[in-house]
């Protein structure tokens, strides 16, 4: 299946994924007062794997390796010569943070009919999982519906 191309939107200095994702955002800016919204965080980042390092595969933390022609040992290419790897942390950035004047905060992240159908972000679900277990908050799950409008699950 061919892999389709986003069209990011710009608006107000953000800019958001889709048009779906940046009409939600209209839509918490006009029942801001109502909806007791102290402020919009458009895509925060979250870590929710850490960095670490891991022993190199090739030379097994030693730094260096047989070379197959001279049968002398030098220093290991993937590694570099230092005996680990390094793993770079993994980052959940979902689409809002919102803090509502009472202390509550939400993270909303907006998906689009195309991911009901197809769940075409299969990595998805297990960065939510990630999340709310590292920081203990949920991630609401928003669509939009054309009968009922804009459904927060």
């Amino acid at each position: 299946m061919p892999k389709l191309k986003k069209k990011q939107i710009e608006y107000k200095g953000h800019i958001f994924d889709s048009s779906l994702e940046a009409n939600f955002f209209r839509f918490l800016e006009v029942n801001r007062e109502e909806m007791k919204i102290h402020e919009i965080i458009c895509h925060p980042a979250y870590e929710i794997i850490p960095a670490a390092i891991k022993q190199c595969p090739r030379c097994y933390n030693a730094g260096k390796v047989k070379n197959p022609v001279t049968g002398n040992m030098v220093k290991c290419t993937y590694c570099k010569g230092t005996g680990y790897k390094d793993i770079s942390p993994s980052i959940f950035t979902p689409d809002f943070e919102i803090l509502y004047t009472d202390g509550r905060r939400e993270i909303i992240d907006v998906k689009g009919d195309f991911f009901k159908k197809s769940q075409i972000d299969k990595t998805f679900p297990i960065r939510k999982k990630l999340f709310e277990a590292r920081y203990g908050l949920h991630v609401y799950v928003v669509t939009w519906d054309n009968m009922k409008g804009w459904d927060k699950k």
